[in-house]
């Protein structure tokens, strides 16, 4: 892996915006410009989710699926429409996607979506927590959409331009959640490398007895990057520890690779300067994309249970806030001869 990374072709940050998979548009357009197949459902019972194991065609699906994905709800970090993602991860057989954006602005949208694509939408989302580091939760029940709300909340309470979450504010908010420890920029990461086995064995604890021992996964991510290697060995050490699960994601900030450039220009635009200026912020490669389970499975070779472990974790997930929560969105009350979008372009417009 060091010779590859070595020999690896030098970024280039001249084009922003790359042809390839995907729309390349920030925002999407009249409804006309979406595909029909990613049309929101407004009325109606919701469309079957086919179960975990199977593909929407009924052959034996993959054993992975992504559990930590952001949209271009997480401004200056995801790359992607929601639509893009569940799109992507149909054509790669998975049967269920975790969005995990730093709000649940888009989590409606993303729920319904799914449906019509006959993929199992899982809610979630990603936290800073006041000392810097994240958080993965993820909604098994209504109770835990609920709580994850409500840790949303508290934290743009603390610092709406920058939310931050209070670290003591989680047991209080645990009931229903998932949480993924770990990965890159967790607090049990930061411990495991830099050698503070005792203290990362503790947060792990008590990480278990807020959650429950079978709501808490150990998350390793390999991105081919210089540190991913070491770093998912102490955590996989540390899992065996403690008789934690362990779980694969890909940290996914784009549905495809072609989009990367665009992520390095929304990095710059939310820090409001330069690529050149915002480059210790870029992710160095074009690795955070959806991914095959053969893709993952070549990545997580040592760790195969993390990769199984994926689909265990979709099958405590069934909570949609789509069908759960009992509401539908109000059909808009517009004047002859507009549709909603037309009305609505008529309004901004005279503003």
């Amino acid at each position: 892996m060091a010779r590859g990374l070595a020999n690896r072709e030098p970024l280039e940050f001249r084009p922003l915006v790359a042809s390839g998979a995907g729309t390349a548009q920030l925002l999407p357009s009249q409804r006309r410009g979406r595909p029909a197949a990613h049309a929101l459902p407004r009325r109606g019972g919701p469309t079957v989710v086919p179960p975990i194991g199977l593909t929407a065609h009924g052959a034996s699906g993959p054993d992975y699926v992504e559990l930590h994905a952001k949209s271009f709800h997480s401004f200056g970090l995801g790359a992607s429409h929601g639509h893009e993602l569940l799109s992507r991860a149909r054509a790669l057989g998975m049967t269920a996607l975790a969005m995990t954006d730093t709000n649940l602005c888009g989590a409606l949208e993303f729920a319904r979506l799914g449906q019509s694509l006959e993929i199992q939408p899982i809610t979630g989302g990603e936290l800073t927590l006041a000392d810097e580091s994240r958080v993965t939760l993820l909604a098994k029940t209504r109770a835990g959409y609920a709580n994850l709300s409500r840790l949303f909340t508290l934290a743009n309470e603390a610092d709406r331009r920058e939310p931050r979450l209070d670290p003591a504010r989680l047991p209080e908010h645990a009931e229903g959640l998932i949480l993924l420890a770990g990965g890159r920029h967790g607090a049990l990461s930061r411990l495991a490398i830099n050698g503070s086995q005792v203290e990362a064995r503790c947060l792990l604890h008590r990480y278990r007895d807020w959650y429950g021992a079978d709501s808490v996964y150990v998350e390793l991510q390999q991105n081919l990057r210089r540190e991913d290697a070491g770093r998912n060995h102490e955590l996989a050490a540390l899992a065996r520890r403690c008789d934690a699960p362990l779980v694969a994601t890909n940290d996914v900030h784009y549905h495809a690779p072609e989009r990367f450039r665009l992520q390095h220009a929304l990095v710059a635009a939310k820090r409001n300067t330069t690529i050149d200026q915002a480059l210790r912020y870029i992710q160095p490669n074009h690795h955070q994309h959806l991914k095959s389970a053969e893709q993952m499975a070549e990545l997580f070779r040592e760790f195969p249970d993390a990769l199984a472990n994926t689909i265990r974790v979709a099958e405590q997930c069934r909570f949609n806030v789509a069908a759960d929560l009992g509401y539908t969105l109000p059909e808009p009350v517009v004047p002859r001869g507009y549709t909603p979008e037309t009305y609505l372009r008529r309004l901004c417009e005279e503003a």
